[in-house]
């Protein structure tokens, strides 16, 4: 699904106006049905709802929503946000449509704000003050409004976008005049400010209403970014050949652990193998052989003499390759790491100590292309481009450092976000706190590692195996624990995810409500 401008779901909105054709407010009828559906829906069991409208379209949705809500039996209360005199013409046809016993309270300053004191604990509120279309942050007696509002414990709905928070831009200097939702109900895309954790509080959770925007002006449009859903893996994972042995499915090396945390070159290996591929090998210290295989009997290994990993030459030998879980960031590690990077050839993922490792060495990036798949979270970011100073400033600096060294990197976060060597962003919508542990990191390398083995490209396995490794996540949260899941469990998550996919059931990528 693509994730637009604003500016492009404006021009979407004039073109499905223009060429359905529909009337601009019978569009709004439309969109605001939708939304009053859902929310009888969902909270079917309360009577009361109470309902701040900006003067423009926003609130056009919200008077919209106030009237079905009384035609179905609730108990509504409006508040007027007059900011301006600048009604639109949707907004004054919906107002003059209300029915005449609705309790309508109008605020046009400060003192004004003393009216909310009539709100009670169980009325449902919800947003429809100032949409997606702003252009500066709320301000005077509209942001103490806010605050207020915001301080109250009522269930909180936003309709298209929480008020004063921006659609594709940093709202980071005035989140503190942001209306903070339990739930955002948008219009056909989601919005880029959705995925961005400094904005996590304020969103919620959130839903995609289809409201019959035109796909085809859609489709024609350059997104910000892709969100990965149903047709993003359906269409890109293969078919298994049922002719196939291990060696039609790939052969993948992992140089994984050093002293304390080889645990992580077992988590890479068992990613490795739940992946798919054919055949699997990992580099373990010979006094560990045994303890190794003893855990993961299906794997090969590549004995070495030493306690930390010296030499990496001979793994462009191998379909694909992955460094760096627990490696350390000893010298003579580092060196290998630097030989390896010269002369590969190998479809490679660089996790942990190996990005710790070239972030240290900053001219190295040179030996970076399109081979190379780079898995930081937040801190090993840091360390690789430089601190930023909002979301949407780390993911342009992410985007121009891979169309540089035309590689590809899964920035892992919660929506995690995969840039590839063209610049373009995909980011995904699953995983959860069960994730929150170490070794899942490993695991998702493993997985990519695998995938990259069976000849996936760089992206298409970036994507699965992100998708994939969340889904994983989720499933082991509600059938063991989000708390006491161990990461090693994950393996059962996976190929319960996989029998899923294989049988063309897609459905646990997409949720009620994506948080």
């Amino acid at each position: 699904m693509k994730i637009l401008s604003i500016e492009d779901i404006r021009k979407a909105d004039e073109y499905t106006i223009k060429n359905e054709p529909i009337a601009s407010i019978d569009l709004m009828e439309r969109a605001a049905s939708k939304c009053c559906d859902f929310i009888l829906e969902m909270f079917s069991t309360y009577n009361s709802f109470v309902i701040f409208t900006g003067i423009g379209n926003n609130g056009g949705d919200g008077l919209v929503i106030a009237r079905k809500l009384v035609e179905n039996g609730k108990n509504v209360k409006i508040f007027i946000c007059e900011f301006s005199q600048n009604f639109s013409t949707d907004f004054i046809t919906n107002l003059n449509r209300l029915p005449e016993n609705i309790e309508i309270l109008k605020i046009q300053h400060y003192n004004d704000i003393d009216k909310l004191k009539i709100l009670n604990n169980d009325d449902v509120i919800i947003d429809a003050l100032l949409g997606s279309g702003i252009t500066r942050a709320p301000d005077g007696w509209l942001a103490e409004l806010i605050k207020y509002v915001n301080n109250l414990n009522n269930i909180k709905i936003a309709i298209d976008m929480p008020s004063g928070l921006f659609a594709d831009k940093t709202s980071k200097d005035h989140l503190d005049r942001v209306f903070r939702v339990n739930y955002t109900l948008a219009f056909e895309l989601p919005r880029l400010a959705f995925f961005m954790p400094e904005n996590y509080d304020y969103v919620g959770e959130w839903k995609i209403l289809p409201i019959g925007l035109d796909h085809n002006f859609i489709n024609n449009c350059e997104p910000l970014a892709i969100m990965i859903d149903e047709s993003e893996i359906s269409k890109r994972i293969k078919k298994r050949n049922k002719f196939g042995h291990k060696n039609s499915f790939g052969h993948a090396c992992i140089a994984a652990g050093s002293p304390g945390k080889y645990g992580a070159g077992l988590l890479a290996t068992l990613g490795a193998l739940k992946s798919g591929a054919g055949l699997v090998s990992s580099i373990v210290p010979v006094k560990l052989l045994s303890a190794y295989l003893s855990k993961l009997p299906e794997a090969l290994t590549i004995p070495i003499d030493t306690a930390i990993i010296e030499d990496l030459s001979f793994m462009n030998n191998y379909d694909a390759a992955c460094i760096g879980p627990g490696i350390g960031t000893d010298d003579f590690t580092a060196n290998a790491l630097l030989d390896y990077m010269i002369n590969c050839e190998t479809p490679t993922v660089l996790d942990a100590d190996a990005i710790n490792i070239l972030s240290k060495h900053k001219n190295w990036y040179e030996f970076l292309n399109n081979n190379f798949i780079l898995t930081p979270h937040p801190g090993e970011l840091k360390r690789l481009i430089g601190q930023w100073n909002d979301d949407f400033e780390k993911l342009d600096m992410v985007k121009e450092f891979c169309k540089q060294y035309k590689c590809t990197i899964i920035l892992k976060e919660h929506n995690s976000k995969i840039i590839n060597g063209d610049g373009q962003i995909f980011i995904n919508i699953t995983g959860d706190d069960t994730l929150s542990k170490g070794g899942s990191g490993d695991i998702l390398s493993g997985l990519l590692t695998g995938l990259l083995a069976q000849h996936y490209s760089p992206i298409d396995a970036s994507i699965i195996a992100t998708c994939l490794h969340g889904a994983a996540g989720e499933w082991c949260g509600n059938n063991y624990s989000h708390h006491a899941t161990n990461i090693s469990q994950l393996a059962k998550g996976i190929e319960k995810v996989f029998i899923s996919w294989e049988h063309n059931d897609f459905s646990q990528i997409k949720d009620n409500f994506v948080r």
